[in-house]
């Protein structure tokens, strides 16, 4: 029994962004950062690239809630298994992009990127 066509890629595990008039489909996976500027929401995927868009970040971060996101800044929004140094006030990503940290937040900034990693250690401990 056939039951249609199958999809590459699960709706799920992507995100869509409208990008010179058409649908960009980016895998959740591949996204280091995104970011709202001059009104146009900007993400960056691991290979290089940046795909810019109409939308809020706020949507953004919502639609990607337990995909291991946090707002680290009112225009920044990092993937945290990409983060590899929080230092007071900046975060760096893989790839050596240093982004701001807000000072008001820091703290549960802070908290937010330790709980993510204790969790990883947690499910993967080391032998």
């Amino acid at each position: 029994m056939h039951s249609g066509p199958q999809k590459a890629v699960r709706p799920a595990c992507t995100i869509t962004l409208r990008s010179c008039g058409e649908d960009q489909i980016l895998p959740i996976q591949q996204i280091l950062y995104a970011e709202i500027f001059d009104h146009e929401l900007h993400v960056h995927t691991l290979d290089g690239k940046t795909y810019c868009g109409r939308g809020h970040l706020s949507a953004l971060e919502e639609q990607l809630s337990g995909c291991a996101f946090l707002r680290c800044h009112r225009s920044y929004l990092v993937h945290l298994p990409y983060v590899t140094n929080l230092c007071r006030y900046q975060i760096t990503l893989s790839g050596g992009t240093v982004l701001p940290v807000s000072k008001q937040n820091y703290l549960v900034i802070q908290r937010e990127l330790s709980s993510y990693l204790l969790q990883l250690k947690t499910a993967c401990p080391l032998p």
